[in-house]
Order: C-alpha cells, then structure tokens, then sequence
C-alpha cells in the first residue's frame, strides 16, 4: 500500500507541479514508439525510480517557488510576463525530464546567448579541425633581398590574427591569438628586406558592410565589437583613445596593411610605398600577386568557436557568421550566415515552432532585434553531446571566461559550462549544470525588462547553484517505504 502511494504522488507530482504539455514537449520524436530499455536499465516507469523522481519533482517545485518569489520582488515588476525560463533533467529515456517551465516558447531578446546558435551551426558545417589561413602573396619573387612590386596579406577571415601589443592589451586573452608578428617573421625569413611597392590589404572574403546598420554606434566606439572585414587584424582596431578604448578602423584592409607594414619596419625592412587596399572590383589577390611568400593558420575551428563562447567574443562571432554564409551559399555576408542557421536548424530536426521564434539580425546578439526562446536553445543543447565541442566551449562557472569571477568557492564551482548574455535590460544564461550526484541538467534562462542587470546575475546564480543541489535538501533514502 505504502508504495502504491509514494507511486501516486511522483506522478502527481510530476504531471501536476510541471505539467503534462511540458512533458509532450520534450518528448523526443525519434522515439515516439516508447524507450528501449536494455538489460541491466531500470524501467522509465519502474517502482525503483520512484523514490529518485519524486525526490527531483520536490526539487524543481522550489526552485520553481524561488523563481515565483524572486519575480514578485517590485524591483522586477513586469520582468516575468518579458522573460522565459526552462530546465530538464538528462535521462536516457526522453530528450529530457522537465524540472522548470515557464513560458519556453515565449519570443525574447538573447544578448549573446545567441552564439549559441553561431557556434552550433559552425561546429555543425565545419570540420572542428578547419583552420583559417591568412597568406602574404607578392607579384614578383623576391631576389637579392629587394622584392619588386607590391606585398599582398590576403584575410582568410581569421578573426584572432593579433599583434603581441593587442594580444597583451585585450581584457580577455584568448590564448588562441594568430601570431601576426610570427607571419611578420616569416616574410624576412623568406629574403623580403626591401619592398619596392606597397603593402596591400585584400580583406574581399567577406561582402563591405562593417557594421550592421541597426546596432548602436557605441558598441564600435567603445570596443564592444570591431568592424568587419575578411581581413581582421587586432579586431580592426588601431590606437588607443584618451579612456584607453581602442579605435576603430574607418579603412578596414588598409588598416591590417599598416598594421602588417609595421611589423615588418620594426623587422628593417624597408617599403617604398604607401599601404592600401585591393580594390574590390580588381583581379584577385592570386592573379594580382601570383608567388605565395609566407602563410600562417589559426588554431582548429573548435578552438575559435570556444574562444567566442567562453570570452562572448562579438567580432569573432561576426565573422564566423560570415563564414557560414560562405560555406552555405558562397557569400559572406551577415544576411546568407543568419538564412543558413535558420535552415540548419530544420535540416537538424528543430521543431517548428521553436525554429520560427528565432531572428537573427547578427551573430553575436549585439543587436536588439535578435530574437530565441528558451525552448530553441534547449534544442540545441539536445543537439550537443555533453563532452561535445559546444559544451566544451562554454564558460566554466568560478573558473573561466565571462564565468570566471561568479560563484567562486561555491558548489556550482567547476559544475556549470554556461553562455552568459548581457544587455541594457537583458540578462541570460544557458548550458548546463551536473548535479553533485553526477547527474547533467539542461538550461536556459532570458530575463527581459530588468532595471539592473545585476537582478539577473543574482537569479543565474541562484538556478546554477539549485540546480547543482538538486536532490541535496531531500535525502532519497528518506521516501523509500519501509517495509
């Protein structure tokens, strides 16, 4: 008797606290026939899961009663009805086990959980050991020291290719950065000692629009984001301003040929002429200048795309949207890259009605424009295995990237790989947590209309550290009948 009640209550519990519509939706399509369940498993429905299932279903009512309390606070009036919240627990039976609902599928603005969906459709189209060549080509071979003509350095759109001054200035060393000195050196190893041309940036991979119209301006002017182009040196930054800001470039590839000339002056090599760009309606850099004189790649493809997780790296997030535009249908633009993700999207089994949610205006959730839902990122989450590139790329809470500073010495320390996302009135966190029994939880949450981001830090950090408890406060042993 005893277990049938405690069988009657998980199930209360389970459908009555978190909702059958929320269990439907998770429900994994390609396994609508019902769980295999092999040898040596314990049945989804098995009276031995009771006790585990009603333990987690007491766990989610109070993290759900924390979320209720939390956006009852006056500070957060209005925040609830603009934000979305949505939680599961990893089983091997369904996509996943629901813990918190609340409005999944609701249209909000993602800050920079958007990369999410950049780095999952580049993982997804790229092989993860891909690298990003930057070539220096010449238009004549170099003899005697003197190299008659013109110095080409042509972008492969890497958007880590620094100099060691940048490298050193960045507030988050990515520990990845493209050595531009090492190409520098490269090209006098290879006998350039006078350049009796110019240097010439061609940064022609990617289409000329620098900057997406609808952003605001300060996001360039004050370094959040630097201008694109196919050539990206020091993120298409030059000095620094009075407030230690860098400047954006106004002349992106005539920009990386000073910056390259630089190098190679400090080097003593000598350029007679002025450096400039190729132009864009002129012969390709292969025909305009056909001996290759030096090349340098960027780290593997997964690599880059951890470096814009962990750090939110906007430009790097930006260029790696044109590179699916690229890979999708041949043109770098912003436009093709944010059509492609739309269509890997449903080609990789997202359901409608969370595909239809998503608007990207960019690739690095810059823009206010941008649009997802929790449900859309917990999507794809299912898409990536927990040891996958994606999760491997995410902050690491209390230890690394934009992570590194929250919820040191806590719990959640070391236990949560999260994309973080911050605007004006915008505050996200999505990826996931591993329970202190080993168990994985997947999350997402956007809070939307918050007067200080600093609310959402809190309640992030407050489901980060729940979700790593779950089950703590409620001893499974304890709602084991005893016989």
């Amino acid at each position: 008797m005893l277990k049938a009640i405690a069988t009657g209550m998980a199930v209360s519990c389970i459908a009555g606290g978190l909702g059958l519509a929320a269990v439907s939706l998770f429900r994994d399509p390609a396994k609508s026939k019902g769980p295999v369940v092999s040898a040596g498993q314990t049945p989804v429905l098995s009276i031995r899961r009771v006790p585990e299932m009603l333990a987690d279903s007491i766990g989610s009512r109070r993290i759900d009663q924390s979320i209720a309390t939390t956006f009852a606070q006056p500070e957060l009036d209005g925040v609830a009805e603009r934000s979305c919240v949505l939680a599961e627990l990893v089983t091997p039976f369904v996509s996943g086990r629901p813990l918190v609902s609340y409005a999944p599928t609701r249209s909000v603005i993602p800050a920079s959980t958007l990369k999410v969906f950049t780095a999952s459709a580049v993982l997804s189209m790229f092989d993860p050991n891909e690298r990003l060549r930057t070539t220096v080509r010449a238009t004549s071979t170099p003899s005697g020291g003197q190299l008659a003509g013109d110095l080409w350095i042509i972008g492969g759109g890497d958007p880590l290719l620094e100099s060691a001054k940048y490298t050193k200035s960045r507030k988050h060393p990515a520990g990845t950065a493209t050595s531009l000195d090492k190409l520098a050196d490269d090209v006098v190893t290879a006998g350039v000692e006078r350049i009796t041309g110019r240097v010439v940036g061609d940064d022609r991979l990617f289409d000329d629009l620098r900057v997406v119209p609808s952003w605001k301006k300060t996001y360039v002017s004050q370094g959040e984001v630097g201008p694109m182009g196919g050539l990206i040196i020091d993120d298409n930054f030059t000095l620094l301003d009075s407030k230690g800001r860098p400047i954006a470039a106004t002349d992106v590839p005539t920009n990386g040929a000073q910056a390259f000339q630089r190098l190679l002056e400090e080097r003593g090599v000598v350029v007679v002429g002025e450096a400039g760009a190729a132009s864009r309606t002129g012969p390709d850099a292969a025909t305009a200048a056909p001996i290759e004189v030096a090349a340098i790649d960027s780290v593997p493809m997964n690599k880059i795309v951890a470096e814009m997780l962990a750090e939110s790296d906007n430009t790097t997030a930006e260029a790696l949207l044109k590179h699916v535009g690229i890979r999708a249908a041949g043109n770098g633009s912003t436009q093709a890259g944010a059509a492609a993700i739309g269509r890997t999207l449903w080609a990789r089994g997202v359901p409608a009605e969370n595909r239809e949610v998503l608007r990207m205006v960019d690739g690095s959730g810059l823009d206010r424009g941008d649009r997802v839902s929790c449900a859309a990122l917990i999507d794809i989450l299912r898409l990536a295995p927990a040891s996958g590139d994606l999760v491997k790329g995410f902050a690491v809470m209390g230890e690394t990237g934009t992570l590194k500073t929250r919820l040191r010495g806590s719990a959640a320390e070391g236990k949560v790989h999260a994309k973080t996302g911050t605007l004006n009135g915008v505050s996200a966190l999505t990826g996931t947590a591993e329970t202190t029994d080993g168990r994985l939880i997947r999350f997402a949450m956007i809070l939307n209309g918050l007067a200080s981001t600093d609310y959402g830090v809190k309640l992030g950090n407050t489901l980060a550290e729940a979700f790593v408890a779950l089950g703590d406060s409620v001893a499974i042993e304890a709602l084991v009948p005893k016989e």
